[in-house]
């Protein structure tokens, strides 16, 4: 049988899979030469992080068949050619999911300031629906909310609502929500 070795091909995205519009390069190869091609093309995209849902099809194109790829649209973008990682000590180790969302959120400068006052009393103040102000520790911070222990509540504001200020006079730091 025959299938294509190498592609290079140029698409569009229409939805969530890739349209192939052009494809060039190509010359008869085996079944196991396919078989092998199928596999280095499986190998190489099972190496991203977050993993990338994908499938592989034999298609047949005026009498050669060749190897299509569906890589499907993915909620867990951006996808990295190989895992994250982060240091723990003295090692450097595989992030985790919650990790590496962390990181990804940190790419905000805001949630980057947020995260940096994780176990640290702030003076909150919310004009939102549920109105009120306290002292309280940070406790939890990511991309959409913070978190913040008043040791008998807690209390999660979207990350959106809030501004960040610093009182001099206390030497600590004010969240204010406005939603």
């Amino acid at each position: 049988m025959a299938a294509i070795q190498a592609i290079r091909c140029y698409g569009i995205f229409l939805k969530q899979t890739k349209i192939v519009t052009d494809v060039e390069l190509i010359r008869k190869v085996s079944d196991t030469e396919n078989n092998l091609l199928q596999k280095s093309i499986s190998k190489e995209i099972l190496e991203a992080w977050p993993p990338i849902y994908f499938v592989t099809h034999i298609l047949n194109k005026n009498g050669l068949e060749f190897v299509a790829v569906v890589i499907y649209g993915s909620p867990l973008r951006p996808h990295f050619s190989g895992s994250a990682y982060v240091r723990v000590g003295p090692e450097t180790r595989d992030a985790s999911e919650e990790e590496y969302d962390k990181l990804i959120a940190q790419r905000s400068s805001k949630v980057r300031a947020l995260q940096k006052l994780v176990g640290k009393t702030v003076y909150w103040e919310s004009h939102s629906p549920l109105a009120g102000n306290a002292n309280g520790t940070v406790v939890d911070c990511n991309q959409f909310f913070v978190t913040i222990d008043g040791g008998t509540y807690q209390r999660c504001f979207p990350v959106d609502w809030i501004t960040i200020s610093f009182d001099p006079s206390n030497q600590r730091y004010c969240l204010i929500a406005k939603g």
